[in-house]
């Protein structure tokens, strides 16, 4: 996962930050998990030069450092041409379009998924991802819902 290269901000609010449980006559404050989707443009990663690649590849070294066993799962995502999508199709079965969802400059090149205490660790982690600081990427990140 080195080479690992994508962004996108969001601006919505956390749907769930943590909830709290009875274990063994004790309440537990349990960690959300966090999905950080990283968008990008694709024709820029495919073109960045070796020393751009190795400012991301050390970003993403330095998150797994921090966040360490927080990571839950992680992946570097094929060329958007790789993609299938899926959609609504005559009856039963479903339209099969080959490429990303939406046609966009920027598409999703990799993502984590994290737990952490609230939406504050979660964005401190994923701050250290250089694709932050590109002009052409962004950090999504986002709580996952809790259906547990």
């Amino acid at each position: 996962m080195d080479n690992l290269q994508r962004r996108c901000p969001s601006t919505r609010p956390p749907i769930v930050v943590h909830h709290e449980t009875t274990r063994a006559g004790r309440t537990v404050c349990d960690m959300a998990n966090y999905l950080i989707l990283i968008y990008g443009d694709e024709q820029r990663w495919d073109t960045m030069s070796a020393e751009r690649m190795q400012e991301i590849d050390e970003g993403h070294r330095v998150f797994r450092e921090r966040a360490g066993a927080a990571i839950r799962a992680s992946g570097q995502l094929e060329s958007s041409s790789s993609a299938a999508t899926l959609r609504a199709g005559d009856g039963e079965k479903p339209l099969i379009v080959d490429g990303p969802f939406l046609e966009t400059k920027e598409v999703v090149g990799g993502f984590y998924v994290i737990e952490a205490a609230d939406r504050d660790e979660a964005i401190a982690l994923a701050s250290a991802l250089a694709e932050v600081r590109h002009d052409h990427s962004a950090v999504q990140v986002q709580p996952l819902v809790d259906h547990g």
